[in-house]
């Protein structure tokens, strides 16, 4: 697809999410819309960004005449009214969108987007900005230089931070650094409403394991009730990654007399030998992977993370709460027109 002509930015949703976005588009566009259904968010819209216009629906805005064609729209509301925000953005004709995790709230609502994004020509990136950081390149390297080998297990562990609220970004790093999408997931995810975002949303608690094959394995447990930070752990043959809450990493290896004297995978080790402290190589900062998301719908092609590997990551998360509510394990990818592909679920 050719470069499409976008000078314009349309805004959905002005919450604290939405904040964000609006600080971006602002510095990036000369021409912004902001909608929101609360007049409370209007006004503090209208009071921050003067200039532009703000409308309480996208009908509003279409009545004032505005160039959708040339706007790249970002729907910053909550997971359940993406799909539906989506559809009447592809109607007035918009010429990008970029849409906020989950892509949608069910595996069929987001088949759907990413179909119609590819028959109708519509740049659709969704922010999951993890995966424009260069995280998983900057692991890749940093493996190569301190020759650990591959990754075996990523553990991801902690307190009430949801499987599916930050747990959506720890599965795409997971494909990520296992270079492949899992095979299946079993889980305990069970939900609570104490989800700070919305009372008509969920937080996932639990444990669920994801198989990419080859023994590799993404494990996350998330509790609900605890308030601890996020731990994360990758394991490899003879090293572990600790990855700390502000993204620092330490490597730590096997010492090599103990390796040579006692070589057989049963005979545990402490890892003493720090080969790496230090930064992520290469990680880049929120705003600029936004903004490399945003370059990309522009020149209407989201090829760092496409439609579809946003399809894959929704579908694994959905699958551990399926699993969670059957007790049984979910094989993946999962069939969009299936009973579970078809259920919908109160995430964001």
């Amino acid at each position: 697809m050719s470069k499409s002509i976008i000078n314009a930015a349309v805004l959905i949703g002005y919450g604290s999410i939405g904040g964000y976005h609006a600080k971006v588009l602002d510095q990036r566009y000369g021409n912004l819309a902001i909608v929101d259904g609360n007049e409370k968010a209007r006004s503090s819209a209208a009071e921050a960004y003067p200039k532009f216009r703000v409308a309480s629906s996208l009908d509003e805005l279409d009545a004032q005449a505005w160039e959708w064609k040339n706007s790249v729209a970002v729907i910053a509301t909550w997971g359940p009214s993406h799909s539906e925000i989506y559809h009447k953005l592809a109607d007035l004709g918009i010429g990008g969108i970029l849409c906020e995790k989950p892509l949608a709230h069910s595996v069929k609502a987001a088949a759907e987007m990413v179909q119609r994004a590819t028959e109708a020509g519509i740049a659709l990136g969704t922010h999951l900005h993890r995966e424009y950081s260069g995280f998983a390149e900057g692991i890749s390297k940093v493996q190569l230089e301190t020759e650990i080998g591959k990754p075996y297990s990523f553990i991801v562990h902690g307190g009430a931070a949801g499987l599916v609220t930050n747990g959506i970004h720890y599965l795409g790093i997971a494909s990520g650094l296992f270079e492949s999408d899992p095979d299946w997931v079993v889980s305990t995810a069970q939900e609570e409403a104490i989800n700070p975002r919305s009372p008509n949303l969920r937080m996932y608690g639990g444990t669920a394991t994801w198989s990419y094959g080859d023994g590799r394995e993404l494990i996350m447990s998330m509790t609900n009730k605890s308030s601890i930070a996020t731990k994360m752990q990758v394991f490899y043959r003879n090293a572990v990654i600790e990855i700390f809450p502000d993204l620092q990493i330490e490597v730590r290896k096997r010492l090599d007399e103990e390796l040579e004297k006692y070589p057989a995978v049963t005979r545990l080790g402490e890892p003493k030998n720090v080969a790496f402290q230090g930064k992520i190589p290469g990680l880049r900062p929120l705003e600029e992977c936004t903004s490399l998301l945003l370059d990309e719908i522009e020149q209407g092609n989201t090829k760092t993370y496409p439609p579809a590997s946003a399809l894959e990551t929704l579908g694994g998360i959905i699958g551990a709460l399926e699993s969670g509510k059957s007790g049984m394990r979910v094989t993946l990818p999962i069939d969009p027109n299936s009973d579970i592909g078809r259920a919908e679920w109160p995430i964001s």
